[in-house]
Order: C-alpha cells, then structure tokens, then sequence
C-alpha cells in the first residue's frame, strides 16, 4: 500500500468531514454523512490486514482528534480512543467479508453504511459506559438515546457520500498500490 497516497486521501475525507459535513446535515443536527469511513471500507476491501488496522486505527484517532465532546459545564473535551476503537472493529468486520464480496462501487457503498454503524455503536456504547463512571472529573452532556439515532441516521446517510467516494477511489486505485497476496477466486468450467 503506498502510504503516501493515503495520508493525501485521509487530508482530503477529513476536510471534507470538517468542512462539508455539518453544511449536509439536515437542520444542523447531529446526522451528517461521514466521509471517512468510506475511506476505512476502500482500504478495508484492498490493502493487506496489518496496513488495514493501522490505516483504521490512524483514522479513528483522527476523528476523535477533530470531534470534541460537550462537557456538562459548556466546555469541551477531547477523548482519544471511541473512534479510534469503533473504526478498527468496523475494520475487522469489512476484513471479514472481503473474501466473500465483489470488490466494486457498489459493495462499497453497502459496506460504508454497515461500517459506520457499527463504528458509531461501538464509540456509543464506549461513551455511555463512561458517562456512568461516578467520580468523573469531566462530565459529557451525554444521551445515549439520542446519540444512537444520530449514528443509524449518519449510517444511512454515509451510504449517500460513498456513492461520490467510491467513484472517486476506485478511479485512482492504481495510484495506492495495492498487491494482493493470493489471486482472486475464479471458477472453473468443466466441459462435458
């Protein structure tokens, strides 16, 4: 995998997270499209399991870096680790079924949708398992109801933005490298 073509692209979803994200949510809610994870499942889907892991873990991290929580007192707080988490097990679910699925567009898309929701329900249940630690220096402005909405809405909304995003990398596959270590499945005819 050519690690600099994907540190490019990663620049590029982010600032588009950043910048288009809360532009595309409705009302300026909490439901935005992700334009990460598209990038997680591209990844996911072509480059070798130990580059897959560190690519999710890098930009899970990223999203906690650049997604601060509301404390209880009006502040913010910075929390590594929800994002990062929920990214590197939406990563082994994509690795899991690689083997299974056509590597095109539209898996793509489909795959963007589950990944997302199972990141976000992992970086949930993280942050409702810490909003019940009592002697919390920091307290979130937390509502693990409304925060499971927003991420089946971003879910299914992330499938929209995959669309614009598997058109985009799959057109520059060849410039990230990929190599494959076993040759994809092909089946035999038999004549009779």
């Amino acid at each position: 995998m050519n690690w600099l073509a994907f540190v490019i692209s990663t620049w590029i979803v982010l600032g588009l997270e950043m910048g288009l994200g809360p532009v595309l949510s409705p009302r300026g809610g909490a439901v935005s499209p992700s334009f990460v994870i598209p990038l997680l499942v591209f990844v996911g889907l072509h480059a070798p399991s130990r580059h897959c892991h560190w690519a999710a873990i890098v930009l899970g991290v990223m999203l906690d870096l650049l997604n601060p929580m509301l404390r209880v007192d009006g502040g913010e707080l910075t929390i590594v680790g929800p994002h990062a988490l929920g990214c590197l097990i939406a990563m082994q679910v994509v690795l899991s079924i690689r083997g299974m699925v056509i590597r095109q567009p539209l898996t793509m898309i489909i795959l963007s949708a589950v990944a997302a929701l199972i990141a976000g329900i992992v970086a949930a249940a993280i942050m409702t398992v810490r909003s019940f630690y009592p002697a919390d220096a920091n307290p979130i402005a937390w509502d693990t109801a409304h925060e499971l909405l927003a991420v089946g809405g971003s879910g299914l909304y992330t499938a929209l933005s995959a669309l614009f995003l598997a058109l985009l990398l799959f057109g520059l596959l060849p410039f990230f490298g990929f190599h494959h270590a076993a040759p994809a499945r092909t089946i035999k005819r038999q004549a009779y």
